[in-house]
């Protein structure tokens, strides 16, 4: 459960994120032997650190690293929130646009929104397709591993799985033409607009899943935003 990574404290944001801080991959086994001889593993032999797993800081500074290393991170409120409404028109066409969007906000989301490897049910996400391996150093995923034999995937909260969902949605667009008037007032209209509104059509956002950045943390799972495009007319008699 997500509620398992969050934290209250004072000065810190509401139900903050806490866990692990990042600090890379571990690119040779000779790297992680040497962190794992100074710092240890509070994981388990099951899970001994290798070659493209995550290494983590030792943020107590006290030489080894254990559940108190353990920091807040970020969280889901937002710092800021924006609108922004334009409008143009020219001759009888008209437009507007309403956009949407937050700053300084993150979300946690574990194994079934990442996917994992092993078993008949899983489905791993297509960013796992830029892992590191020896063959991909550069890699920004951890090695591709059972989630047993790892501690790099979601089920160790740690910053490298808190994404940034900083976003901009394109709420609506719409576009308009008024007919002229001379055309309509043989039909007793005194106004005639056609027009196409376009609702939640675009989002921009850094995150490497294809997942709506305003959705919950932990599983992701809720009814996403629909896209609508309509047509219509505006008749004034």
């Amino acid at each position: 459960m997500i509620n398992s990574y969050i934290i209250n404290r004072v000065g810190n944001p509401y139900n903050a994120f806490y866990g692990y801080i990042a600090d890379g991959l571990f690119q040779s086994q000779e790297e992680a032997d040497a962190y794992t001889e100074k710092y240890g593993n509070p994981f388990g032999k099951a899970k001994a650190f290798k070659p493209g797993d995550i290494r983590y800081k030792d943020v107590d500074g006290d030489g080894k690293l254990t559940s108190k290393d353990r920091d807040v991170i970020s969280s889901e409120q937002p710092k800021f929130t924006f609108g922004l409404n334009i409008g143009a028109s020219w001759k009888n066409i008209d437009a507007s646009v309403l956009m949407q969007g937050a700053c300084g906000v993150a979300r946690y989301f574990n194994q079934e929104v990442i996917g994992t490897f092993g078993g008949d049910a899983t489905h791993p996400s297509t960013a796992w397709f830029d892992a590191w391996s020896p063959e991909n150093p550069g890699g920004k995923f951890p090695r591709i591993i059972e989630s047993e034999y790892t501690a790099s995937y979601p089920d160790t909260p740690s910053s490298f799985w808190i994404f940034n969902t900083n976003y901009l949605r394109i709420k609506n667009i719409q576009i308009g033409y008024t007919l002229p008037a001379n055309w309509m007032s043989r039909l007793g209209i005194s106004r005639a607009r056609i027009y196409y509104s376009g609702e939640n059509l675009f989002k921009f956002d850094n995150l490497p899943v294809n997942i709506d950045p305003e959705s919950p943390s932990g599983r992701g799972s809720h009814y996403p935003q629909v896209s609508t495009n309509s047509f219509g007319i505006n008749l004034t008699f």
